[in-house]
């Protein structure tokens, strides 16, 4: 298969060999015990010819499968590119090919050309994973069509706010020059970078979607959010925060809330209500009743947090986090906040609250909508637009990822397949400034931008 078909935007290798030449030679550090005897057995019997896609992401144990699988008359085939290694993190290893060649003495073919991306994409994403330390050299090259293209675009925002208009407002430009929407992409490393871009792309009128997580977990995570955020906003907060929050309180679980809320429908009244003493059911254990009783401060301390706290921005990130909800969320929440009073000067949480939605993730493949995802995510997709955000320090190279050089060539091989995404225009983006609970540290452009040379144009 090669470049430019879907899964295959660089330059990949089909390496085959022989049965004969695999039995002469050990697994590349596969094999198992007994896993000769179930070959021979049953599955060599039924194979003729063997071929494993993506070969690059294989693990151990689909090596030593691929093992058992080899036929005894026939060829194997394996077909990958070790620049888009990706998932070491799941035990996939980027030296699986070189290893597979030396041990089997096989034949290589190296596919060299590009079909998808412009002469300035390819060589700029060439000359990002080009250095990687442990690499061996190949020379990667676009179809040639007579012109390089687009040169890469660099944008350096002020902040997520400003970075995600800037996107939105340049997506939107190029949908008027006549690129479809569903021809486009915006990839980030993880899924709390998305909350601005989801803000602003819906203030300009940008149809988008969200893939590569878990609507549910998603909707759930900031349901909770939410609901901290209105039980500390409100003086009569309703059923559905109070029951959220008082599940995660110590000492109360799911069996005691279902009877608080059996107990405040009984009475006709609101279940923050059914929390006073004198309004306890009395089946309630003493243990649980101090419990509740906890819980009922906890709610007091964060209500006068936010009546005295005059930046809306400072309050809600406390109470999140007293909340205990988890970090992506917080970081997600906290700059929906902040773009919302950047919008709204003087704006209450309160009616932050009145305007916030969760529901802005759809799941539909055929609509005509910009698709925002991960870089993981984006492997084997192809876009005409690809715009690629926070390509910045300690996002890439991710700061828990740069603890060798291996690691740090990982780091390099995402970001090339994330630029390989692009068709025909490519921008990459960096922030002067990040959002980080609550404070807005100053950020560094990623190192890698420092290889682009004259393929890239800065702004």
């Amino acid at each position: 298969r090669g470049p430019g078909t879907s899964g295959a935007g660089g330059g990949p290798h089909v390496v085959h060999t022989s049965p004969a030449r695999a039995r002469r030679y050990p697994a590349a550090g596969w094999a198992s015990e007994g896993g000769g005897g179930l070959r021979d057995r049953e599955i060599g019997a039924v194979t003729t010819q063997v071929f494993v896609d993506e070969f690059q992401d294989t693990s151990a144990a689909q090596g030593m499968l691929l093992e058992l699988l080899v036929p005894r008359s026939g060829w194997v085939t394996v077909v990958g590119d070790d620049d888009q290694a990706i998932y070491g993190w799941r035990g996939a290893d980027a030296k699986v090919l070189t290893r597979f060649r030396d041990h089997y003495a096989a034949d290589v073919v190296t596919l060299g050309v590009n079909h998808r991306s412009t002469a300035h994409i390819v060589a700029a994403a060439a000359s990002v994973v080009a250095r990687c330390v442990d690499r061996e050299p190949r020379v990667l090259v676009p179809a040639d069509d007579g012109t390089p293209g687009h040169h890469v675009r660099v944008i350096r925002a002020d902040d997520e706010l400003d970075k995600a208009e800037t996107v939105a407002r340049r997506l939107r430009r190029q949908h008027e020059r006549g690129i479809a929407w569903k021809d486009m992409a915006i990839l980030f490393r993880t899924h709390a970078q998305a909350r601005p871009l989801v803000a602003a792309l819906g203030a300009a009128g940008v149809p988008h979607r969200i893939l590569g997580r878990s609507k549910e977990a998603t909707a759930n995570a900031d349901d909770l959010a939410g609901a901290w955020l209105r039980l500390a906003a409100h003086r009569h907060p309703d059923d559905a925060a109070v029951s959220m929050t008082l599940g995660c309180a110590a000492g109360i679980g799911a069996t005691t809330v279902a009877t608080l809320i059996t107990a405040a429908r009984d009475c006709n009244c609101a279940l923050v209500e059914v929390l006073l003493p004198e309004h306890l059911p009395s089946s309630l254990r003493q243990d649980v009743r101090v419990a509740i009783g906890a819980y009922r401060a906890q709610s007091k301390k964060l209500r006068r947090l936010v009546r005295r706290t005059d930046d809306v921005v400072r309050a809600a990130s406390a109470v999140l986090q007293r909340g205990g909800v988890d970090a992506d969320t917080l970081a997600r929440v906290v700059r929906d906040v902040r773009a919302h009073v950047q919008r709204n000067p003087g704006a209450t949480l309160a009616e932050y609250l009145g305007e916030a939605s969760v529901d802005e993730f759809d799941t539909g493949s055929e609509q005509d909508m910009v698709t925002l995802m991960t870089m993981h995510a984006a492997k084997g997709l192809e876009f005409e637009v690809v715009v690629v955000t926070g390509v910045e320090a300690g996002l890439v190279p991710h700061r828990e990822a740069v603890s060798s050089p291996a690691e740090i060539d990982g780091e390099r091989r995402l970001l090339y397949v994330a630029m390989t995404r692009a068709k025909r225009h490519l921008t990459l983006t960096y922030t002067r400034w990040r959002s980080a609970y609550g404070t807005q540290p100053a950020a560094e452009p990623s190192p890698f931008l420092n290889n682009l040379g004259a393929t890239a144009i800065w702004r």
